[in-house]
């Protein structure tokens, strides 16, 4: 493959100038309403390891919002049926009502599988007319033996030699009123045209199919081709497996209803970053030559968002520490800042946390994104992806508004404590779609965005960690920490810490200490500029020790050991 000549301009140059060149750019976005349903097929009523093909002539059934045709004759059947057949090793026709998982999507049991004749949806109730998110979709066990190893009818893909550049390609139709919508949405279900066949691949997980693009519909029709056609047609079995049909898809844009963006300057942010460090990642890890990513230091991600960044590099990461615990809280309890140069690109990165800063845990990433296709510098058209496919993954939202996190998803990790947490870690996620390289989410797929970014500020560009809650009590600020200091620190559990002020005493104030909770658990009078604090009872943990004195809120951290 032609490599390209980065080593002029800057990566800023680089991503505008793909910004430019993007003539159209994936930035549509919808919302479900709480009375659309999704067809998930698990209200179909089936025995285990069985499916239903329509030969009690009902000619069609319904699951969720949408009718799926189905015709059978002379039991044969075409277009859809539902199953929950799990083998996913024997070849042949005989097999082809099989999902290649042996399983729905999720490790649900049924799944719709369609055999392509003119399988077509006809959409219900609140989703008529409507935007369809989209489904997940996968090989069924026939046509991936068969595309794999070649059977009687069929060729192996790939030929002999293996450079032979075979596809296997789903087409979906939309329609409005009886219009046939102008665009389609194709997603290749085996592709081995890449010049390189380490890029090859036969699908053979659930992967999601995006339909926003097709706007509003009322139906959905479905079209198989192949590279493998001979006198009678196309030779590679027409079949394919789906699951989820419209599932609800992730919060989008700033500005849309139900966007999770929170701005920078939101008064939910208590505190943020203030320590920690780095281990940068190459520009490119596959051209390990070009050295490592170089721009900002770790400071420009402390403080508030916009005041700097750091890049990562590929795979690189930073660890930030906080002046006191995270905790659990109601909704979002922290949010990752990424710096850009515009809305739409999106650099993602990995979040994971931990509360004794050695042990850390990966928040579940979902990337709903072509894991396999429209890769940046191989079709050029990836550099915009829509925050609706994307979940716990930092950089969805991009410039002034952070990409929130919520510690109850963690809350079963054991090792964890979600009530303390010390150390957030941000890890650059590698877009590339090379098998050698690609970084996953939860559930497997390439996190595929844009990719390669060879220069010093390559990889997710780190600006900030906000946090919203925190053991800082409301209206608590690090406010006057400058006069007053607390020693011994750290202290030690059933002792002493004393505290001196550097203001003027007038009168008795009084003193108080809230632990890491923000829970008020200590309360006495001072008039001196010098006292103690019994740390009697105390657990060990992070204590802030706050004094009013004439209307100013004077505040210091201590730990206790």
């Amino acid at each position: 493959m032609m490599k390209k000549d980065y080593s002029k301009g800057s990566m800023r140059a680089y991503k505008l100038l793909r910004y430019l060149m993007v003539s159209v750019i994936l930035c549509s976005s919808f919302s479900l309403t709480q009375a659309q349903k999704v067809s998930d097929f698990e209200d179909l009523t089936l025995e285990e390891n069985s499916y239903w093909d329509g030969s009690d002539g009902s000619n069609g059934f319904t699951s969720g919002d949408a009718y799926f045709n189905n015709s059978n004759s002379s039991g044969y059947f075409s277009n859809f049926i539902y199953s929950n057949k799990f083998d996913t090793i024997t070849a042949g026709y005989k097999n082809s009502v099989t999902a290649i998982t042996g399983m729905g999507y999720g490790g649900n049991g049924n799944y719709a599988v369609a055999f392509a004749s003119n399988p077509y949806i006809k959409l219900q109730s609140d989703l008529k007319g409507k935007t369809v998110s989209g489904f997940f979709v996968t090989n069924t066990t026939y046509s991936a033996l068969s595309m794999r190893n070649g059977d009687l009818f069929s060729k192996k893909f790939g030929g002999e030699s293996g450079d032979d550049e075979d596809w296997f390609k789903l087409t979906v139709k939309g329609y409005l009123n009886g219009e046939a919508k102008v665009n389609n949405v194709d997603f290749f279900l085996a592709d081995y045209r890449s010049p390189d066949n380490l890029f090859d691949y036969i699908v053979n997980t659930w992967q999601w199919v995006d339909l926003t693009p097709l706007g509003n519909v009322d139906s959905l029709s479905f079209e198989l081709t192949s590279s493998d056609v001979g006198e009678w047609g196309m030779n590679t079995p027409a079949y394919f497996a789906m699951d989820n049909f419209n599932n609800p898809q992730f919060p989008g844009k700033p500005g849309v209803a139900g966007s999770s963006a929170i701005h920078k300057d939101s008064e939910l942010f208590k505190v943020w970053a203030s320590g920690g460090g780095i281990s940068r990642g190459f520009q490119n890890i596959s051209n390990q030559d070009l050295g490592k990513a170089s721009t900002g230091d770790l400071t420009g991600a402390y403080g508030k968002a916009g005041g700097g960044l750091v890049s990562l590099g590929d795979s690189g990461y930073a660890t930030l520490t906080f002046d006191l615990p995270i905790i659990n809280g109601v909704g979002p309890d922290f949010a990752v800042f990424e710096y850009s140069f515009a809305q739409e690109f999106k650099e993602l990165a990995f979040v994971e946390v931990s509360s004794d800063g050695e042990h850390f845990f990966r928040f579940p990433a979902t990337s709903y994104t072509d894991p396999v296709t429209h890769q940046i510098d191989q079709a050029g058209t990836n550099a915009y992806l829509v925050e609706n496919l994307l979940s716990n993954l930092a950089g969805k939202y991009n410039g002034e508004y952070g990409t929130p996190f919520d510690l109850e998803e963690l809350k079963d990790v054991e090792g964890l404590n979600i009530y303390a947490v010390t150390h957030i870690r941000i890890v650059d996620v590698v877009g590339s779609i090379n098998p050698l390289y690609a970084s996953k989410d939860a559930e497997g797929r390439n996190v595929n965005d844009p990719w390669p970014t060879p220069f010093a500020s390559s990889g997710f560009d780190l600006d900030a960690v906000g946090v919203i809650n925190t053991g800082v009590p409301a209206g608590i600020t690090n406010a006057g920490e400058n006069r007053i200091s607390v020693y011994p620190n750290p202290s030690q559990k059933n002792q002493f810490v004393n505290v001196t002020l550097n203001v003027p005493v007038n009168q008795e104030y009084e003193v108080q200490v809230y632990d890491f909770a923000g829970q008020l658990v200590k309360s006495q009078k001072a008039d001196s500029q010098q006292f103690t604090i019994s740390t009697e009872g105390f657990i060990a943990g992070i204590y802030v020790v706050k004094v009013v004195e004439e209307g100013e809120v004077i505040t210091r951290k201590f730990v206790v050991n």
